[in-house]
């Protein structure tokens, strides 16, 4: 099912939560609605759940407007991010739960329910656990009835809100994969809150990036990385080093950083801000360069470098991998050069 939305507000009080947005999700599409605390998408994602309603703007479902229908009768399955089981009720009266308060013209009978919880045991790979209680489960298994629950009542847009957010981060990294597996075996649509960005990255057909209630910019995970629209994105996207440059005849100019493959700038001569990401930093060892390594931390297969400038407190940060550390023999205290294979430049006025 397609949802739009068109310009839709809402505030608590005086504090606005969401200033106009406009959203076009398309059927069968994975979207991940990303940002900070306070951003709005928690409450973006309550009101197409008919949990929070609007003060202004429309939400359309396949051209039907959804504001006025009940939450109950929206089709939608509902997942938070602790679970909310029922703790005295086993994982098959769980699952079974959204059915069986169906009022009597509309619920099945009980072994069309029976039936569909032992198909959605057996699809969220809880097979034999059905007699068990929630207790007895770990967080990941728990995690997977809760979908199980929302999946029971066959809804047509399934809302996930910070879902694996309590749960380790080797339980996250495989559940996000078996969701996004799951989403494309079933074919619904999905709209996925988290404040993640490596898991929006990994999982959404398309990225939100909402700040302030409004949206910073919207993409695939390739143009959200690639070309981030705002210095806030960049910044939100994390790991990115804040370099104050020179522009003369828009040729960057950057002490302490080689920047000439850096693309000529088609701007007046000014004060900017460079952009880089730590991976896109070359070090090169060279007992004349212009910084010195400060410390060396491991990152698994990658090593992360702080640098400094000779009388400049600023800290630059690049990232290699650790078999160019071993083969440069970079360690603390060394001198290097530093080179700026790609960055984005963001006049001071837009910072």
């Amino acid at each position: 099912m397609g949802i739009d939305i068109q310009q839709l507000g809402k505030s608590f009080g005086p504090q606005p939560v969401l200033r106009g947005i406009d959203l076009a999700i398309k059927d069968r599409e994975l979207v991940a609605l990303l940002g900070p605390s306070g951003s709005g998408k928690t409450t973006l994602l309550r009101i197409l759940a008919g949990l929070e309603w609007p003060d202004s703007g429309n939400v359309t479902v396949n051209g039907q407007d959804w504001l006025d229908q009940p939450p109950q009768t929206r089709g939608v399955g509902l997942v938070f991010q602790h679970y909310a089981l029922f703790e005295h009720m086993t994982i098959a009266e769980n699952i079974a739960f959204g059915l069986r308060v169906r009022d009597r013209a509309r619920r099945p009978a009980n072994d069309v329910i029976l039936a569909k919880v032992e198909e959605l045991l057996d699809l969220m790979e809880l097979g034999g656990l059905g007699k068990r209680y929630p207790a007895q489960l770990s967080g990941g298994q728990r995690q997977r009835v809760a979908l199980a629950r929302a999946l029971a009542i066959e809804p047509h847009v399934l809302l996930l809100d910070e879902p694996f957010g309590a749960l380790d981060a080797r339980v996250r990294r495989d559940l996000r994969r078996w969701l996004r597996g799951l989403h494309d075996r079933l074919g619904m649509t999905t709209v996925f809150v988290t404040h993640d960005q490596e898991e929006a990255l990994e999982i959404a057909d398309r990225i939100v990036i909402l700040n302030e209630g409004r949206i910073e910019q919207e993409g695939t995970a390739e143009e959200i990385y690639d070309h981030p629209a705002s210095p806030f994105v960049q910044r939100f996207l994390g790991g990115v080093n804040e370099v104050p440059i020179r522009l003369l005849a828009g040729r960057i100019g950057v002490d302490g950083i080689e920047a000439g493959v850096l693309k000529r700038m088609a701007v007046a001569n000014d004060n900017a801000t460079l952009f880089i990401r730590p991976r896109d930093i070359d070090v090169a060892p060279n007992p004349n360069g212009s910084a010195t390594i400060q410390t060396v931390s491991f990152l698994g297969d990658r090593a992360r470098l702080d640098l400094a400038f000779d009388g400049d407190t600023t800290v630059i940060e690049a990232e290699l991998d650790r078999d160019q550390l071993r083969t440069d023999k970079l360690g603390r205290g060394q001198r290097v050069q530093l080179t700026a294979r790609q960055g984005r430049l963001y006049d001071d006025a837009a910072l």
